[in-house]
């Protein structure tokens, strides 16, 4: 009688936690929703302005130069520091842009749950993945310099290179945000294949993991980030499952985070 009763309270404890949860990712999903819809327009505004105004926005500080070599009479000065700062200016602007939409399309999938219903499921390269994601994610000045990629290794997995992608996206996010904290780090790739999976590897050198946060790292809402939501390496971590593969977390805190993203062979016919 006493297990019986025992089970039974589990059992509710464990529907509230459920219910809860669905509570929560409702919430954070209309929140979202609103958000991406609220910023996209102007987003879009400012990047078509900043595209339109580079081009004549560098031949104003041509004709600066210019100027300036012909001594031309009240010609007021600009610092060479601030002119450096200046003539990368709407670079720097476009990759915030860029960086923004990017962060709020990885909020919103991050919301998604039906994951392979999103996206069709195929044979894909890893090292096509990984390419097109460094291609693609909007670094802040320098930090592309910070990521080392050994590409010597390949191979093959059934999924959807749009999702691979995006677990990169939140890794990488992660990782940055994680360096500049620290101040001092770098992020390294590798691809390695063994028995039963092919395992990319992906590493970086800057805080660590608190013990604390080891046990629930993966668990939906948890984070140790400021203004953190706490989805996204739960997302990670549904997308490398619905594959039928697995992701799991080595860290030693004040000195490295490593994830192991495994993904399972092709099975030959």
């Amino acid at each position: 009688m006493v297990e019986t009763i025992s089970t039974a309270k589990i059992d509710v404890f464990s529907d509230e936690k459920q219910l809860e949860y669905e509570q929560k990712l409702e919430t954070a999903s209309a929140i979202v929703a609103s958000i991406a819809h609220e910023l996209n327009t102007p987003f879009s505004a400012i990047g078509m302005g900043v595209k339109g105004a580079k081009d004549y926005f560098l031949v104003l500080l041509e004709n600066y130069q210019l100027a300036k070599k012909n001594n031309l009479s009240g010609l007021k000065s600009i610092p060479p520091k601030h002119f450096e700062v200046l003539s990368t200016l709407f670079d720097d602007l476009q990759r915030e842009v860029d960086f923004s939409k990017l962060f709020i399309k990885i909020l919103i999938q991050n919301m998604k749950q039906d994951l392979t219903q999103q996206d069709s499921m195929s044979e894909q390269k890893i090292y096509v993945c990984i390419e097109e994601a460094l291609r693609q994610y909007p670094f802040a000045y320098r930090e592309e310099s910070l990521v080392y990629w050994d590409s010597k290794q390949c191979f093959s997995f059934i999924g959807s290179d749009f999702l691979i992608r995006y677990v990169l996206f939140n890794l990488l996010k992660n990782s940055f945000y994680q360096i500049e904290k620290a101040h001092k780090g770098q992020i390294h790739l590798w691809q390695t294949m063994e028995h039963n999976a092919n395992v990319l590897h992906f590493k970086d050198t800057a805080t660590g993991i608190p013990a604390e946060m080891k046990n629930r790292l993966f668990q939906p809402f948890a984070s140790n980030r400021q203004h953190g939501i706490g989805l996204g390496l739960a997302f990670c971590r549904k997308v490398m499952r619905d594959l039928g593969g697995n992701i799991e977390c080595h860290s030693v805190e004040g000195e490295y985070t490593e994830f192991l993203l495994y993904f399972p062979p092709i099975k030959k016919i």
